[in-house]
Protein backbone atom coordinates (compact mmCIF):
# COMPACT_ATOMS: atom_id res chain seq x y z
CA UNK A 1 0.00 0.00 0.00
CA UNK A 2 1.31 3.46 -0.99
CA UNK A 3 1.12 5.02 2.67
CA UNK A 4 2.16 8.53 0.98
CA UNK A 5 -1.31 9.74 -0.47
CA UNK A 6 -2.42 8.71 3.78
CA UNK A 7 -3.91 11.39 5.94
CA UNK A 8 -1.46 10.84 9.32
CA UNK A 9 -0.34 12.73 12.12
CA UNK A 10 2.23 15.24 11.04
CA UNK A 11 5.68 14.36 12.13
CA UNK A 12 8.88 15.27 10.78
CA UNK A 13 9.32 15.74 6.78
CA UNK A 14 13.12 15.07 7.22
CA UNK A 15 14.71 11.65 4.94
CA UNK A 16 13.93 8.27 6.40
CA UNK A 17 17.72 7.65 7.53
CA UNK A 18 18.07 11.31 8.66
CA UNK A 19 15.15 10.40 11.46
CA UNK A 20 16.85 7.55 11.92
CA UNK A 21 20.33 8.79 12.97
CA UNK A 22 18.37 11.24 15.37
CA UNK A 23 16.68 9.00 16.94
CA UNK A 24 20.21 6.86 17.47
CA UNK A 25 22.04 9.64 18.86
CA UNK A 26 19.65 11.43 21.40
CA UNK A 27 16.51 9.30 21.57
CA UNK A 28 14.92 11.29 24.53
CA UNK A 29 16.00 14.74 22.88
CA UNK A 30 13.84 13.65 19.60
CA UNK A 31 11.22 12.41 20.87
CA UNK A 32 10.95 15.12 23.23
CA UNK A 33 10.87 17.90 20.87
CA UNK A 34 8.76 16.00 18.73
CA UNK A 35 6.14 16.43 21.55
CA UNK A 36 6.34 19.98 21.37
CA UNK A 37 6.21 20.17 17.80
CA UNK A 38 3.64 17.81 17.13
CA UNK A 39 1.37 16.61 20.37
CA UNK A 40 1.17 13.47 21.50
CA UNK A 41 0.57 11.62 18.60
CA UNK A 42 2.79 12.66 15.67
CA UNK A 43 4.20 10.35 12.74
CA UNK A 44 8.16 9.57 11.83
CA UNK A 45 9.20 7.84 8.39
CA UNK A 46 12.48 5.44 9.44
CA UNK A 47 13.91 3.32 6.72
CA UNK A 48 12.70 -0.24 6.19
CA UNK A 49 9.50 -0.22 7.50
CA UNK A 50 6.13 1.10 7.04
CA UNK A 51 5.36 5.01 8.73
CA UNK A 52 5.37 4.81 12.45
CA UNK A 53 2.75 7.00 14.56
CA UNK A 54 3.98 7.32 17.49
CA UNK A 55 1.41 8.36 20.57
CA UNK A 56 0.90 8.62 24.38
CA UNK A 57 -2.94 8.87 24.18
CA UNK A 58 -4.42 7.31 26.85
CA UNK A 59 -7.13 5.56 25.14
CA UNK A 60 -5.05 3.97 23.00
CA UNK A 61 -2.32 2.65 25.64
CA UNK A 62 -6.05 1.39 27.55
CA UNK A 63 -7.15 -0.19 24.04
CA UNK A 64 -3.93 -1.90 23.06
CA UNK A 65 -3.55 -3.34 27.11
CA UNK A 66 -7.01 -4.84 26.40
CA UNK A 67 -6.43 -6.23 22.49
CA UNK A 68 -5.69 -9.93 23.15
CA UNK A 69 -3.89 -12.01 21.17
CA UNK A 70 -6.04 -11.02 17.91
CA UNK A 71 -5.06 -7.34 18.56
CA UNK A 72 -2.28 -5.53 16.84
CA UNK A 73 0.73 -7.73 16.51
CA UNK A 74 4.43 -6.72 17.22
CA UNK A 75 6.61 -5.48 14.64
CA UNK A 76 9.86 -6.11 15.85
CA UNK A 77 11.52 -7.10 12.55
CA UNK A 78 14.85 -5.56 13.42
CA UNK A 79 15.31 -8.14 16.06
CA UNK A 80 14.65 -11.19 13.43
CA UNK A 81 18.71 -12.08 13.08
CA UNK A 82 18.69 -11.25 16.79
CA UNK A 83 16.26 -14.07 18.10
CA UNK A 84 14.90 -16.30 15.29
CA UNK A 85 11.85 -16.54 13.23
CA UNK A 86 10.63 -19.03 16.09
CA UNK A 87 10.17 -16.39 18.24
CA UNK A 88 7.19 -15.73 20.96
CA UNK A 89 7.71 -11.85 19.61
CA UNK A 90 6.94 -13.03 16.04
CA UNK A 91 4.14 -15.43 17.10
CA UNK A 92 0.73 -14.05 16.47
CA UNK A 93 -3.06 -14.91 17.12
CA UNK A 94 -3.78 -18.44 18.60
CA UNK A 95 -0.47 -19.75 18.42
CA UNK A 96 1.06 -16.91 20.14
CA UNK A 97 -1.24 -17.57 22.91
CA UNK A 98 0.21 -21.28 22.80
CA UNK A 99 3.85 -20.59 23.19
CA UNK A 100 2.97 -17.89 25.50
CA UNK A 101 1.12 -20.61 27.92
CA UNK A 102 3.84 -23.11 27.37
CA UNK A 103 6.72 -20.62 28.74
CA UNK A 104 4.90 -19.02 31.52
CA UNK A 105 5.16 -21.87 33.77
CA UNK A 106 9.20 -21.64 34.31
CA UNK A 107 9.01 -17.49 35.27
CA UNK A 108 6.51 -18.05 38.19
CA UNK A 109 7.46 -15.54 41.57
CA UNK A 110 8.40 -19.02 43.36
CA UNK A 111 10.72 -20.45 40.91
CA UNK A 112 12.07 -17.73 40.21
CA UNK A 113 12.71 -16.28 43.99
CA UNK A 114 14.88 -19.82 44.25
CA UNK A 115 17.34 -18.33 41.90
CA UNK A 116 18.30 -15.23 44.44
CA UNK A 117 21.24 -17.21 46.35
CA UNK A 118 22.85 -18.23 42.89
CA UNK A 119 22.25 -14.31 42.20
CA UNK A 120 23.81 -13.03 44.85
CA UNK A 121 27.11 -15.57 44.60
CA UNK A 122 27.59 -14.99 40.82
CA UNK A 123 27.32 -10.94 41.28
CA UNK A 124 29.89 -11.35 44.36
CA UNK A 125 31.79 -12.92 42.23
CA UNK A 126 32.50 -10.51 39.54
CA UNK A 127 33.01 -7.31 42.27
CA UNK A 128 34.85 -9.38 44.78
CA UNK A 129 38.28 -7.92 43.42
CA UNK A 130 37.09 -4.38 43.28
CA UNK A 131 39.06 -1.94 45.06
CA UNK A 132 38.86 1.60 46.43
CA UNK A 133 40.31 4.00 43.21
CA UNK A 134 39.02 1.51 40.67
CA UNK A 135 37.54 2.69 37.54
CA UNK A 136 35.00 0.95 36.44
CA UNK A 137 32.30 1.15 32.82
CA UNK A 138 29.10 -0.08 35.25
CA UNK A 139 26.97 -0.87 31.63
CA UNK A 140 30.07 -2.94 30.68
CA UNK A 141 30.35 -4.53 34.07
CA UNK A 142 26.82 -5.10 34.32
CA UNK A 143 26.28 -6.75 31.08
CA UNK A 144 28.80 -9.56 32.21
CA UNK A 145 27.19 -10.02 35.63
CA UNK A 146 23.45 -10.46 33.49
CA UNK A 147 24.76 -12.46 30.91
CA UNK A 148 26.32 -14.67 33.82
CA UNK A 149 22.97 -15.08 35.24
CA UNK A 150 21.42 -16.01 32.29
CA UNK A 151 23.72 -18.23 30.98
CA UNK A 152 24.01 -20.22 34.18
CA UNK A 153 20.28 -19.93 35.57
CA UNK A 154 18.97 -19.91 32.14
CA UNK A 155 20.61 -21.90 29.83
CA UNK A 156 22.41 -23.90 32.78
CA UNK A 157 26.09 -24.20 31.59
CA UNK A 158 28.47 -24.48 34.79
CA UNK A 159 31.68 -25.61 33.01
CA UNK A 160 34.14 -22.62 33.14
CA UNK A 161 35.54 -23.05 29.73
CA UNK A 162 32.01 -23.75 28.32
CA UNK A 163 30.60 -20.77 29.66
CA UNK A 164 33.63 -18.28 28.25
CA UNK A 165 33.22 -19.82 24.67
CA UNK A 166 29.65 -19.27 24.90
CA UNK A 167 30.15 -16.20 26.44
CA UNK A 168 32.72 -14.99 24.13
CA UNK A 169 31.05 -15.94 20.37
CA UNK A 170 27.75 -14.65 21.81
CA UNK A 171 29.45 -11.02 22.88
CA UNK A 172 31.42 -10.95 19.25
CA UNK A 173 27.52 -11.32 17.44
CA UNK A 174 25.55 -9.13 19.75
CA UNK A 175 28.21 -6.21 20.23
CA UNK A 176 29.09 -6.09 16.24
CA UNK A 177 25.00 -6.46 15.25
CA UNK A 178 23.83 -3.61 17.66
CA UNK A 179 26.19 -1.51 17.03
CA UNK A 180 24.15 1.66 15.86
CA UNK A 181 25.62 1.89 12.18
CA UNK A 182 25.32 -2.23 11.58
CA UNK A 183 22.12 -1.97 13.40
CA UNK A 184 20.61 0.84 11.25
CA UNK A 185 22.42 -0.64 7.79
CA UNK A 186 20.38 -3.88 9.03
CA UNK A 187 16.99 -2.28 8.88
CA UNK A 188 18.18 -1.04 5.54
CA UNK A 189 18.74 -4.30 3.72
CA UNK A 190 15.96 -6.17 5.72
CA UNK A 191 15.97 -8.24 8.64
CA UNK A 192 14.92 -11.12 6.97
CA UNK A 193 17.76 -10.99 4.65
CA UNK A 194 20.12 -10.17 7.38
CA UNK A 195 18.85 -13.23 9.17
CA UNK A 196 19.15 -15.72 6.03
CA UNK A 197 22.66 -14.43 6.04
CA UNK A 198 23.71 -15.68 9.39
CA UNK A 199 22.34 -18.78 9.84
CA UNK A 200 24.16 -20.11 6.72
CA UNK A 201 21.96 -18.92 3.69
CA UNK A 202 23.93 -17.32 1.04
CA UNK A 203 22.53 -13.72 -0.05
CA UNK A 204 20.26 -14.29 -3.39
CA UNK A 205 21.88 -10.68 -4.66
CA UNK A 206 24.61 -8.38 -3.63
CA UNK A 207 26.33 -11.37 -1.62
CA UNK A 208 29.63 -9.31 -1.86
CA UNK A 209 28.51 -6.62 0.57
CA UNK A 210 26.69 -9.27 3.05
CA UNK A 211 30.31 -10.75 3.58
CA UNK A 212 31.76 -7.55 3.78
CA UNK A 213 29.13 -6.86 7.01
CA UNK A 214 28.37 -9.86 8.51
CA UNK A 215 31.24 -12.51 7.85
CA UNK A 216 32.70 -12.40 11.12
CA UNK A 217 28.99 -12.04 13.04
CA UNK A 218 27.89 -14.86 11.03
CA UNK A 219 30.90 -17.22 12.69
CA UNK A 220 30.30 -15.95 16.02
CA UNK A 221 26.54 -16.95 15.16
CA UNK A 222 26.98 -20.54 14.53
CA UNK A 223 29.11 -21.00 17.69
CA UNK A 224 26.06 -19.99 19.97
CA UNK A 225 23.76 -22.31 17.50
CA UNK A 226 26.21 -24.94 17.91
CA UNK A 227 26.11 -24.88 21.70
CA UNK A 228 22.56 -23.92 22.64
CA UNK A 229 21.48 -26.93 20.20
CA UNK A 230 23.89 -28.95 22.27
CA UNK A 231 22.75 -28.06 25.73
CA UNK A 232 18.90 -28.26 24.41
CA UNK A 233 20.40 -31.99 23.54
CA UNK A 234 21.90 -32.51 26.97
CA UNK A 235 18.98 -31.40 28.90
CA UNK A 236 17.02 -33.71 26.68
CA UNK A 237 18.73 -36.53 27.34
CA UNK A 238 19.32 -35.81 31.00
CA UNK A 239 18.40 -38.73 33.72
CA UNK A 240 19.22 -39.71 36.88
CA UNK A 241 22.74 -41.15 36.07
CA UNK A 242 23.38 -37.94 34.50
CA UNK A 243 23.97 -36.20 37.71
CA UNK A 244 21.40 -33.66 39.92
CA UNK A 245 18.10 -32.45 39.19
CA UNK A 246 18.53 -29.79 36.85
CA UNK A 247 16.79 -26.60 37.87
CA UNK A 248 18.01 -23.98 35.29
CA UNK A 249 14.51 -22.82 33.33
CA UNK A 250 16.36 -24.44 29.76
CA UNK A 251 15.20 -27.66 31.79
CA UNK A 252 11.97 -26.54 32.51
CA UNK A 253 11.33 -26.00 28.92
CA UNK A 254 12.36 -29.38 27.75
CA UNK A 255 9.43 -30.88 29.93
CA UNK A 256 6.49 -28.73 29.03
CA UNK A 257 3.93 -29.53 26.24
CA UNK A 258 2.08 -27.53 23.91
CA UNK A 259 -2.08 -28.46 24.06
CA UNK A 260 -1.64 -31.03 21.81
CA UNK A 261 0.67 -32.91 23.61
CA UNK A 262 3.68 -32.36 21.62
CA UNK A 263 6.89 -31.18 22.94
CA UNK A 264 9.07 -27.99 21.49
CA UNK A 265 11.06 -28.52 18.72
CA UNK A 266 14.73 -27.97 18.99
CA UNK A 267 14.22 -24.94 16.51
CA UNK A 268 11.39 -23.04 18.69
CA UNK A 269 13.24 -23.99 21.97
CA UNK A 270 16.37 -22.58 20.46
CA UNK A 271 14.77 -19.31 19.71
CA UNK A 272 13.26 -18.95 22.74
CA UNK A 273 16.64 -18.72 24.21
CA UNK A 274 17.64 -16.51 21.99
CA UNK A 275 14.63 -14.23 22.93
CA UNK A 276 15.85 -14.70 26.75
CA UNK A 277 19.12 -14.02 25.94
CA UNK A 278 18.58 -10.59 24.55
CA UNK A 279 15.89 -9.89 27.15
CA UNK A 280 17.97 -10.92 30.31
CA UNK A 281 20.99 -9.57 28.80
CA UNK A 282 20.48 -6.39 26.95
CA UNK A 283 17.27 -4.30 28.21
CA UNK A 284 18.54 -5.63 31.71
CA UNK A 285 22.45 -4.06 32.16
CA UNK A 286 20.67 -0.97 31.32
CA UNK A 287 17.82 -1.21 33.05
CA UNK A 288 20.85 -1.30 36.07
CA UNK A 289 22.79 0.74 34.55
CA UNK A 290 20.14 4.14 35.01
CA UNK A 291 19.21 2.62 38.60
CA UNK A 292 22.57 3.30 39.61
CA UNK A 293 22.98 6.66 37.66
CA UNK A 294 19.89 7.81 39.13
CA UNK A 295 20.89 7.04 42.98
CA UNK A 296 24.42 8.58 42.83
CA UNK A 297 23.01 11.35 41.16
CA UNK A 298 20.61 11.75 44.10
CA UNK A 299 22.64 11.36 47.12
CA UNK A 300 19.78 11.12 49.60
CA UNK A 301 18.23 8.63 47.68
CA UNK A 302 21.44 6.68 47.75
CA UNK A 303 21.70 7.17 51.61
CA UNK A 304 18.09 5.84 51.75
CA UNK A 305 18.94 2.76 50.13
CA UNK A 306 21.88 2.07 51.61
CA UNK A 307 20.24 2.75 55.09
CA UNK A 308 17.32 0.30 54.27
CA UNK A 309 19.77 -2.63 53.08
CA UNK A 310 22.01 -2.17 56.16
CA UNK A 311 18.95 -2.52 58.15
CA UNK A 312 16.66 -5.04 56.47
CA UNK A 313 20.05 -7.51 55.84
CA UNK A 314 21.87 -7.31 58.94
CA UNK A 315 25.43 -8.38 59.14
CA UNK A 316 24.82 -10.27 56.23
CA UNK A 317 23.38 -10.22 52.78
CA UNK A 318 20.68 -12.45 52.40
CA UNK A 319 19.10 -12.57 49.07
CA UNK A 320 15.69 -14.26 50.16
CA UNK A 321 15.11 -10.31 51.99
CA UNK A 322 15.54 -8.76 48.65
CA UNK A 323 11.66 -8.35 48.55
CA UNK A 324 11.34 -6.48 52.05
CA UNK A 325 13.37 -3.79 50.38
CA UNK A 326 10.57 -1.46 49.42
CA UNK A 327 12.50 1.72 48.39
CA UNK A 328 14.77 -0.57 46.68
CA UNK A 329 11.82 -1.44 44.26
CA UNK A 330 10.34 2.12 44.33
CA UNK A 331 14.19 3.41 43.23
CA UNK A 332 13.68 0.52 40.21
CA UNK A 333 10.26 1.81 39.13
CA UNK A 334 11.12 5.32 38.93
CA UNK A 335 14.23 5.14 37.32
CA UNK A 336 12.31 2.57 34.66
CA UNK A 337 9.55 5.45 34.22
CA UNK A 338 11.96 7.98 33.66
CA UNK A 339 14.31 6.07 31.76
CA UNK A 340 12.92 3.14 29.95
CA UNK A 341 15.41 1.06 28.18
CA UNK A 342 12.66 1.59 24.76
CA UNK A 343 11.12 4.74 23.58
CA UNK A 344 7.70 2.58 22.76
CA UNK A 345 6.48 -0.67 21.35
CA UNK A 346 5.78 -0.93 18.16
CA UNK A 347 2.45 -2.70 16.99
CA UNK A 348 1.60 -3.59 13.42
CA UNK A 349 -1.93 -2.62 12.52
CA UNK A 350 -3.85 -5.88 11.00
CA UNK A 351 -6.97 -3.50 10.52
CA UNK A 352 -7.80 -0.02 10.82
CA UNK A 353 -7.92 2.31 13.81
CA UNK A 354 -9.04 5.45 14.94
CA UNK A 355 -6.16 7.44 16.67
CA UNK A 356 -7.66 10.90 17.86
CA UNK A 357 -9.02 12.41 14.75
CA UNK A 358 -7.40 10.06 12.43
CA UNK A 359 -8.46 6.78 10.99
CA UNK A 360 -5.14 4.78 10.60
CA UNK A 361 -4.81 2.06 7.89
CA UNK A 362 -4.29 -1.57 8.24
CA UNK A 363 -0.14 -1.65 7.53
CA UNK A 364 0.81 1.35 9.52
CA UNK A 365 2.92 0.71 12.48
CA UNK A 366 1.40 2.22 15.79
CA UNK A 367 3.79 2.78 18.95
CA UNK A 368 2.31 3.65 22.15
CA UNK A 369 5.15 5.22 24.02
CA UNK A 370 6.38 4.62 27.64
CA UNK A 371 9.05 7.57 27.64
CA UNK A 372 5.86 9.89 26.68
CA UNK A 373 3.71 8.39 28.91
CA UNK A 374 5.84 8.03 31.83
CA UNK A 375 6.80 11.76 31.29
CA UNK A 376 3.01 13.05 30.95
CA UNK A 377 2.76 15.93 33.32
CA UNK A 378 -0.89 15.39 33.60
CA UNK A 379 -0.63 12.09 34.67
CA UNK A 380 2.59 12.82 37.40
CA UNK A 381 3.54 15.03 39.20
CA UNK A 382 6.92 16.95 38.94
CA UNK A 383 7.57 14.47 35.56
CA UNK A 384 11.17 15.05 34.98
CA UNK A 385 12.19 14.43 38.56
CA UNK A 386 13.58 11.27 40.37
CA UNK A 387 11.29 11.05 43.37
CA UNK A 388 10.64 7.21 44.12
CA UNK A 389 8.73 7.61 46.79
CA UNK A 390 6.16 7.95 44.42
CA UNK A 391 5.88 4.23 43.78
CA UNK A 392 5.47 3.44 47.36
CA UNK A 393 2.56 2.85 48.84
CA UNK A 394 0.58 1.81 45.58
CA UNK A 395 1.21 0.49 41.82
CA UNK A 396 0.62 2.35 39.39
CA UNK A 397 -2.10 1.60 36.38
CA UNK A 398 -0.89 -0.22 33.21
CA UNK A 399 -2.01 2.81 31.00
CA UNK A 400 0.09 4.84 33.01
CA UNK A 401 3.48 2.39 33.82
CA UNK A 402 4.56 0.20 31.43
CA UNK A 403 8.14 -0.40 31.21
CA UNK A 404 8.08 -3.98 30.51
CA UNK A 405 5.13 -3.91 27.84
CA UNK A 406 1.30 -4.28 27.46
CA UNK A 407 -1.23 -7.16 27.92
CA UNK A 408 -0.30 -10.62 26.37
CA UNK A 409 2.61 -8.95 24.97
CA UNK A 410 4.35 -8.25 28.36
CA UNK A 411 7.74 -9.40 29.01
CA UNK A 412 7.98 -13.20 30.09
CA UNK A 413 11.07 -13.03 31.47
CA UNK A 414 10.63 -9.61 33.51
CA UNK A 415 9.96 -11.46 37.23
CA UNK A 416 13.77 -12.37 36.72
CA UNK A 417 14.73 -9.19 35.46
CA UNK A 418 13.25 -7.33 38.44
CA UNK A 419 14.84 -9.66 40.83
CA UNK A 420 18.44 -9.58 39.13
CA UNK A 421 18.41 -6.31 38.79
CA UNK A 422 17.68 -5.68 42.57
CA UNK A 423 20.14 -8.07 43.99
CA UNK A 424 22.63 -6.06 42.05
CA UNK A 425 21.99 -3.01 43.10
CA UNK A 426 21.36 -4.04 46.54
CA UNK A 427 24.61 -5.34 46.53
CA UNK A 428 27.00 -3.04 45.01
CA UNK A 429 25.68 -0.15 46.67
CA UNK A 430 26.15 -1.88 50.52
CA UNK A 431 29.59 -3.04 49.28
CA UNK A 432 30.73 0.31 48.35
CA UNK A 433 30.80 4.09 47.93
CA UNK A 434 30.46 4.77 44.13
CA UNK A 435 31.13 8.04 42.44
CA UNK A 436 29.98 9.36 38.32
CA UNK A 437 32.48 10.28 36.88
CA UNK A 438 31.84 13.52 34.91
CA UNK A 439 28.02 12.75 35.18
CA UNK A 440 26.74 15.86 33.06
CA UNK A 441 28.45 14.62 30.00
CA UNK A 442 26.18 11.13 30.60
CA UNK A 443 23.08 11.23 28.29
CA UNK A 444 21.06 8.48 27.01
CA UNK A 445 21.81 7.57 23.59
CA UNK A 446 20.94 3.67 21.41
CA UNK A 447 23.63 1.22 22.94
CA UNK A 448 22.78 -1.66 21.66
CA UNK A 449 19.21 -2.06 20.50
CA UNK A 450 18.59 -0.41 23.74
CA UNK A 451 18.54 2.97 25.30
CA UNK A 452 21.05 3.11 27.52
CA UNK A 453 23.36 5.56 29.30
CA UNK A 454 26.46 7.30 27.12
CA UNK A 455 30.43 6.44 28.02
CA UNK A 456 29.16 3.03 29.54
CA UNK A 457 28.50 5.01 32.72
CA UNK A 458 31.86 5.50 34.15
CA UNK A 459 32.47 4.99 37.89
CA UNK A 460 34.75 5.46 40.68
CA UNK A 461 35.48 3.23 43.54
CA UNK A 462 35.27 6.03 46.73
CA UNK A 463 35.50 3.75 49.93
CA UNK A 464 34.68 -0.22 50.47
CA UNK A 465 31.80 0.51 52.95
CA UNK A 466 32.30 -2.04 56.35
Amino acid sequence: MNFETCDLPPGPSAPGVMQMGKLLRDPHGYFSSCYRLYGNTFTLRLPGRPPTVITSDSGVIQSLSGSGYDGPGRHVDEFRYLVGNNSVLFAHGEPHRLLRKAITPPFHGDRIRGYAPEMLRITDAHIELWKTGDQRQMTRESRKITLDFIVRLVLGIDDSARLERFSAAYLGYMNYMTKPLVFGLSAYIGAQQVYDYVRGCPARKNPYPMDILFRRAARNFRVVDEMLQEEIHKCRTWTAASGPARTDILAMLTTVRLEDGAAMSDAVLRDQLLTLLIGGYESSANTFSWALYCLLRHPDALARVQKEVDTVMGKQFQPEKVKELEYVDAVMSESMRLFPVALYLPRLLKESMTVGSYTLPAGIVLGPSMFLVHRDPAIWERPHEFLPERFIGGKQQVRQFFPFGLGVWRCLGAPFAELQQRIMLARLVSRFDLRLLKPDRIRPVHVGVMVGPTRGLPIQIDSIRA
